[in-house]
């Protein structure tokens, strides 16, 4: 909505802004969602690793 109202007050540089600013809130959101992922599995891999390591 905010995109929208941007576009209109501002016209061609409002979009433009805007849609970088989209751009990146998506990747930062992208960025966030896979690190929720990746964290737990490669601290999951990870520890017992170092565990193993450790005894040797």
């Amino acid at each position: 909505m905010c995109a929208f109202a941007n576009r209109m007050v501002t016209g061609r540089a409002g979009a433009v802004i805007a849609g970088a600013v989209d751009a990146q809130v998506r990747a930062v959101a992208a960025g966030a969602y896979v690190a929720l992922i990746v964290v737990p599995f490669v601290l999951a891999v990870r520890v017992p690793v170092m565990q193993v390591v450790y005894v040797i």
